[in-house]
């Protein structure tokens, strides 16, 4: 301990201090696709291959200074070189993993927050009338079983796919938009979060925009009114 005022040096803010600089990197890659987002307006595989890169070579890189750091500190007590506890060992390559994965799982965080049209740049918010201009889809898994996909047509003519007999059977209705609201006639509305992309009836979430644009128009055997799957959403 003497040695250690001596050379002015506190080991518990040398311990301190180097988890700060492992923790950081990390921090650093979960921030970042949210700092390209807001920045640039989205954010992409490519750009979330770099962040990933670029965080763990700082990571390798505060290691490696770390590394010389201790063995500065040994030159100074005149310590032999000691190899690191197991534990020690496998907290640094599981931070080095971490700092790798975490702008990926930030990313996923930032899709789920505010949708995957406007993480990718496509929307700046969800408008009703802004979507049904350029067609969107809206999946309806969560309401409806089986995958079920609520296509917005421009023209005032929608689709959706439900389940019949294994096989996924189309149905035109028609539509049209409020401000906050995709209405299905007769009277029926699809509540729409602007900012996440999030459609609700009565309060409760039944699905989400998926896609804007890409969609194409109902065939003319396509049966027409809502089926019945759609209509029992709105009871």
């Amino acid at each position: 301990m003497r040695r250690h005022a001596c050379l002015g040096l506190d080991p518990l803010a040398e311990s301190r201090g180097a988890a700060i600089a492992l923790v950081a990197p990390i921090l650093a890659g979960v921030s970042s696709p949210w700092a390209v987002w807001i920045t640039a307006g989205s954010v992409g595989a490519t750009a979330l291959a770099v962040s990933s890169v670029l965080m763990a070579g700082l990571y390798l890189h505060v290691v490696w200074w770390l590394g010389d750091r201790e063995a500065e500190l040994r030159r100074h007590f005149g310590r032999r070189y000691r190899p690191p506890p197991p534990d020690l060992a496998l907290a640094v390559c599981m931070g080095l993993a971490a700092s790798m994965l975490a702008p990926g799982l930030s990313a996923l965080a930032l899709v789920d927050r505010v949708g995957l049209p406007r993480a990718a740049g496509l929307v700046e918010s969800y408008d009703p009338a802004a979507l049904g201009a350029a067609g969107a889809a809206i999946d309806l898994s969560p309401a409806i079983p089986s995958r079920t996909v609520l296509e917005v047509i421009p023209g005032g003519v929608a689709r959706v796919f439900v389940p019949r007999f294994g096989n996924p059977t189309p149905f035109a209705l028609s539509w049209n938009a409020t401000p906050a609201e995709f209405c299905i006639a007769p009277r029926r509305c699809l509540s729409v979060d602007r900012s996440s992309g999030r459609v609700s009836i009565h309060n409760e979430v039944v699905g989400r925009i998926t896609s804007v644009g890409n969609v194409s128009s109902p065939n003319a055997s396509d049966l027409l009114g809502p089926p019945w799957e759609i209509l029992n959403l709105f009871r």
